[in-house]
């Protein structure tokens, strides 16, 4: 055993005095380490070379043995290492050779720390090959994975994924939180330099992806994308997608496979990417199924084609550097823009059928305010409800396209007016008593030119072209 010189040691997350501080123990067996249990009391030490490489260790305990003897079985301790690394050395370590399978070796170590109550941070060092879904499932709460890896994740060819990850398996009352803490300002950036001659370089893309999952092919399963990147008419902007339907996603198809068992509401893939969902459970015979039709038979398998493909990849909503939003749907689905507070919802719903129905509508009441089809054109969805203002006097002015005509004594009205910044209009007056009469002249334009006195529960309707005239010109009356 020796003490390395902590001057010599070069770190460069701790300042001088720290290093010097710090006492540096090398070692080359477990017994040399037990042995330092003596030495260790009421001190922080870093210890290399160990079996599983470099431990930290901060304890006040004089008991160093049960604390460090973590591959046997025989301690309950509870452990004091703050940071553990697997290496590639013969005793308690990984191999990190690319190719021997590190998977249950993996899973030992972590079984073991989890069961003295470990809670810290694991690192597997690069080019270690084992199998993400086993050493993710089993890993204990409370231990945190931290891994760079570009071996064990999906590599599409001419494509290599590089992972930088930290993971842990949590519970209801146990979560992993990763944050960002400043006293000014705390921040989150994402720097794309543009150099690699890349589309995604031109456009300066960053993003944020959802993932629910482990896909078939080994990769994240990406479900959405918050994006950050250059519109194709060279503005930035900000989208979010949808990348799988939230049905498929659920059940990850993979290819079809023949002579596999599979139960009904299963997925496979076939026929160029297209998604099948089966009807009927069984076992597949040698025929992938094919076409967009139903009831499609394969050994004792029936499928039905469910989508052409499993990422539709389908943009939900952008907004660009003007404030220009915009709002897209997948080209088989019913599109709707949703405005809503506790009491109401107004919709705004695009149906990307053959019939092509655009409408607003009142979901809280069930009324569709206006709608337009290829085959009926633009019409109201449902009877219209007119709101009737009061009005009376001789130039009363009008708030609502109908109004209620009221006056106690007799009054001739010489004038209509409309709100200010408003010049058309319609308008349907309905008179409660018979004391007034609209003066014909230049205000209005009525029948024969004549002065009329409506009688009680009269209606008449005018309407004014402020293009043309400032006069309201009589359209119809009830008597």
């Amino acid at each position: 055993m020796a003490t390395v010189n902590a001057t010599d040691v070069i770190d460069g997350t701790k300042n001088q005095k720290q290093i010097n501080d710090e006492i540096i123990y090398k070692i080359d067996s477990l017994s040399e380490l037990k042995n330092l249990s003596p030495r260790l009391q009421n001190q922080r030490v870093r210890i290399r070379n160990y079996g599983i490489g470099e431990l930290y260790w901060d304890s006040t305990s004089t008991e160093l043995a049960n604390d460090i003897d973590i591959f046997e079985s025989s301690t309950t301790s509870v452990g004091r290492w703050k940071w553990i690394e697997f290496n590639n050395v013969a005793q308690g370590g990984v191999i990190s050779d690319g190719v021997t399978d590190q998977t249950v070796r993996i899973n030992q170590i972590t079984a073991r720390l989890g069961s003295i109550g470990f809670r810290g941070q694991i690192v597997i060092p690069e080019n270690t090959k084992y199998d993400v879904r086993a050493v993710f499932s089993s890993l204990p709460i409370g231990l945190n994975l931290k891994i760079f890896d570009h071996l064990n994740w999906g590599q599409p060819p001419n494509y290599k994924n590089r992972m930088r990850i930290s993971y842990s398996n949590g519970s209801t009352a146990d979560d992993t939180l990763h944050m960002i803490a400043d006293n000014h300002h705390p921040a989150l950036s994402f720097l794309n330099t543009g150099d690699s001659g890349s589309p995604s370089a031109e456009d300066r893309s960053a993003s944020i992806i959802h993932a629910v999952g482990i896909s078939s092919n080994g990769d994240p399963l990406n479900s959405q994308i918050l994006q950050f990147n250059k519109s194709t008419a060279n503005k930035w902007q900000t989208s979010l997608r949808s990348l799988i339907p939230y049905a498929i996603a659920t059940k990850d198809p993979s290819s079809w496979k023949a002579g596999k068992q599979y139960t009904a509401g299963d997925m496979c893939l076939s026929d160029n990417g297209k998604v099948y969902i089966s009807s009927q459970g069984g076992v597949s015979g040698n025929t992938p199924p094919l076409g967009t039709g139903t009831n499609i038979n394969d050994g004792n398998v029936i499928w039905d084609y469910y989508a052409p493909r499993r990422s539709r990849d389908a943009t939900i909503f952008t907004i660009d550097e003007d404030g220009n939003a915009a709002n897209y749907g997948n080209t088989s689905n019913i599109t709707t823009y949703q405005v809503r507070n506790s009491k109401n919802r107004l919709i705004l719903q695009v149906d990307n059928t053959t019939s092509g129905t655009i409408s607003m509508r009142d979901y809280s009441r069930g009324l569709d305010f206006i709608t337009s089809s290829t085959s009926r054109g633009v019409y109201l969805g449902g009877i219209r409800s007119l709101f009737f203002s009061n009005i009376s006097g001789a130039t009363p002015t009008i708030s609502t396209e109908a109004a209620r005509v009221s006056n106690s004594s007799a009054v001739d009205m010489t004038a209509l007016n409309l709100p200010i910044g408003i010049t058309h209009g319609f308008i349907m007056l309905h008179f409660v008593d018979s004391n007034t009469t609209l003066k014909s002249g230049s205000s209005f334009i009525l029948k024969g030119g004549v002065d009329v006195n409506p009688p009680v529960n009269g209606i008449i309707q005018l309407i004014r072209n402020g293009s043309a005239s400032s006069a309201w010109i009589e359209v119809s009356r009830s008597f």
